[in-house]
């Protein structure tokens, strides 16, 4: 071994500084079947300036590429022994990269010093989070202010734990002048200055593809978040296939930071109230949480209502559904429309019949009552389910004891118990 040549893992392969002023990096390597390749850049720094001796792609393994690549460089270059340094630095290269990362022993780990959340319940501190539903539920505008909470640390969407850090937002969909325009409609009603490090970048190509440059990016700007918008355009194919979609979560593994991702749905499943998000299941099982969007608006109507569905959690419970009103405040002529204001609150699925609607029948029967105790008749009415549908639901209501005759009253009515109690 030459001694002297200095090793250092970047972002996307290698670094050596080699005695004499010599640069060489080596970068988007990759396994094939004559061996392992990377692309080579080869750099003087001694002199005057910097100058480019060499760029291309080279077969790390093969003897003939090295020695072809020596005889280029002793012609312009002829102080560095070339023949040794390659050698060396293709050898160490190969080495460094199959050793991938090294076995540790787990089980007696130190506690992390970092909390599990960076937004709870929706966005876990390792790992990945995927936001799926039908077109313009809300998906994008649920993302942007994610990005703002991670960004400012303040709670807007659930409970920010984080604290504040650099977010990018990844878009395959939509221009930078569409998503600035969220930001700042989304800050605009809370009081908040749009923070200054939310970062974009426009995509028009697989991530597979651009995670080697992206990387470097994203290690450049100090990013603690990045969102995919969306994850099927992502994709370096159908993303109904597996090896698909297993390249799209290694190349954003690969960043090593957390992700929030949005999907789609087919048109059956959101019909029917899909569970999963469009593609191959492991869309789905490689996720550590899932969650599904519904939405109600009405025409001409810039309030719309919005229920987040949790539908994987690998680290803990399965969280309850929360509904939203999300508010729209627009300016300009029809032609000409833009939002000044978006306000995202919490609020009861009863505000949203069409909502309420899908909810399962004892969360139905639940939400009527809330607003006051009922005769079956009267919850029939409320609801828009026939008597006979009531009965078993509200038996398995009362056993659980959550509803139950309201003492006095006649004809007799029902109503929540812990109002009762009051």
């Amino acid at each position: 071994m030459m001694a002297g040549i200095e090793l250092e893992v970047t972002a996307d392969g290698y670094a050596f500084n080699v005695p004499g002023g010599v640069a060489i990096e080596i970068e988007r390597l990759n396994e094939e079947s004559g061996g392992l390749t990377g692309e080579i850049t080869i750099a003087d720094h001694n002199g005057l300036g910097t100058r480019l001796l060499h760029s291309a792609r080279l077969n790390l393994m093969s003897s003939q590429s090295r020695n072809t690549l020596v005889k280029s460089l002793e012609k312009a270059c002829d102080r560095v022994k070339w023949y040794h340094v390659l050698e060396e630095v293709c050898f160490l290269a190969k080495e460094t990269h199959r050793k991938g990362n090294p076995i540790i022993k787990i089980g007696h780990l130190p506690p992390s010093q970092k909390p599990r959340w960076m937004i709870y319940p929706f966005l876990e501190e390792s790992g990945s989070s995927i936001l799926f539903g039908d077109g313009s539920a809300g998906k994008s505008v649920l993302a942007a202010a994610i990005c703002i909470a991670v960004a400012s640390g303040q709670n807007i969407l659930g409970k920010t734990v984080c604290q504040p850090t650099n977010t990018c937002y990844l878009d395959w969909e939509a221009c930078a002048e569409a998503h600035d325009e969220r930001l700042k409609a989304l800050c605009g009603p809370l009081d908040l200055p749009v923070p200054d490090n939310i970062f974009y970048r426009r995509e028009c190509v697989p991530l597979a593809e651009s995670a080697p440059n992206l990387r470097r990016e994203l290690v450049k700007e100090k990013v603690g978040l990045i969102i995919l918008d969306s994850l099927g355009a992502a994709c370096d194919g159908p993303p109904e296939k597996s090896d698909v979609t297993t390249r799209l979560f290694n190349a954003v593994r690969s960043f090593g930071i957390p992700w929030f991702g949005i999907h789609h749905i087919t048109k059956s499943n959101a019909e029917g109230g899909a569970t999963k998000p469009f593609g191959s299941v492991y869309g789905h099982n490689l996720a550590r949480l899932t969650w599904g969007i519904e939405a109600a608006q009405e025409e001409g109507d810039d309030c719309k209502g919005i229920t987040l569905i949790n539908h994987k959690a690998n680290n803990g419970r399965i969280e309850r559904k929360r509904t939203y009103r999300m508010q729209f405040h627009n300016e300009g002529e029809e032609e000409n429309r833009h939002a000044i204001g978006i306000e995202i609150q919490l609020c009861d699925v009863s505000e949203f019949p069409e909502l309420l609607k899908r909810r399962p029948i004892n969360e139905q029967i639940i939400a009527a009552l809330r607003a006051g105790s009922k005769t079956y008749i009267a919850l029939a009415e409320a609801t828009g389910i026939p008597v006979d549908s009531l009965m078993m639901p509200m038996n398995r209501l009362r056993k659980a004891g959550l509803v139950d005759k309201v003492d006095g009253l006649s004809p007799v009515q029902f109503g929540l118990v812990a109002r009762i109690q009051q």
